[in-house]
């Protein structure tokens, strides 16, 4: 190798290993808006937003005695609650990620850009379906119910690219389009496991037992009669991807890797698959955490609304 191109690797690894130094953690939550919060670097204002990385030298304050700003520092392993009492809140050398988790903090920052990533690709979703759903009413059509999370079926071909780890527990589903109210049927072959009727497009069942190595369906009918059917599969828990690598994940909070692992897994594909297996059980540990971290919440409304992660194979 040349000096020139040694000089290059030696150039970006420096680099890489100064930035790494300058981090610290990132902004966990709030429970105000934006502009309740402060968030100085440089002597600029910089946009509040969740999941946003901090540096040594930012400076955070609660503008307001209503609310409060939790942030996680130290690579995760350190929770700060800032208020208005204790503002402006420095970010010191201190609060620096600990060498030791130089690679969960790269597994947790990469996790953090595909939060992004999906965020971003929602409201595009989004707008689209909107655009969509007004072009229909001036046709005078009603549009069906559509999930997202499932393939639908078609009436003679059964698809089970879903899966579902093996087990009793609640299952949660959500829809868009369609006339209410809705009745909601899942079923394990011919047989019906539950069925209930709702208003809403967005439901959390009873705890239904979901046996390892068997198909099921979900078919959800509007007021008009139209029908969405999907299919997945439940699978065993020893069948869920794991990482290529060990990592210190006990550093993080758990709920905060509890997500970040469910980002990881909508991105776990075989193959040339175009879209991930775990999408659906990927959406179920997130819903399950959803009233409790915004950001599992806003991931939720995301997964649901299509959004995806274009990679291929298993990702570190």
């Amino acid at each position: 190798m040349n000096k020139i191109g040694l000089w290059i690797i030696l150039s970006g690894w420096l680099l890489s290993l100064s930035a790494l130094a300058q981090e610290v953690g990132w902004i966990n939550q709030f429970d105000g808006q934006t502009e309740n919060y402060l968030l100085k670097r440089e002597n600029k204002t910089v946009p509040v937003d969740l999941l946003k990385l901090l540096e040594v030298g930012d400076q955070i304050s609660v503008t307001d005695k209503q609310h409060s700003i939790e942030l996680n520092l130290q690579g995760g392993n350190q929770t700060v609650k800032v208020t208005y009492e204790n503002s402006p809140f420095l970010i010191e050398a201190n609060h620096q990620v600990p060498a030791e988790l130089s690679e969960l903090w790269k597994w947790t920052t990469k996790r953090f850009d595909e939060w992004h990533q999906l965020l971003i690709q929602k409201e595009e979703l989004k707008k689209k379906q909107l655009e969509q759903e007004a072009k229909t009413r001036g046709e005078g059509s009603a549009k069906s119910p559509t999930m997202s999370l499932l393939a639908n079926e078609k009436p003679d071909v059964t698809l089970q690219s879903a899966y579902l780890v093996a087990g009793k527990r609640p299952l949660y589903l959500q829809w868009h389009g369609g006339t209410p109210p809705y009745r909601v049927t899942i079923k394990k072959r011919l047989d019906e496991l539950l069925t209930l009727t709702t208003e809403q497009t967005m439901i959390t069942t009873e705890a239904i037992t979901f046996d390892a190595n068997s198909p099921y369906r979900v078919e959800i009918i509007d007021a008009k009669n139209n029908a969405f059917k999907g299919g997945f599969r439940a699978v065993n828990p020893e069948s869920l991807p794991t990482h290529p690598e060990a990592l210190p994940t006990n550093k993080l909070p758990e709920v905060v890797y509890q997500t970040l692992q469910a980002i990881w897994l909508t991105a776990q594909k075989e193959g040339n698959e175009e879209e991930s297996k775990w999408i659906f059980e990927a959406y179920q540990q997130i819903a399950a955490l959803a009233n409790q971290y915004l950001p599992a919440q806003l991931l939720q409304q995301a997964l649901a609304q299509g959004a995806r992660l274009n990679t291929r194979g298993i990702r570190g």
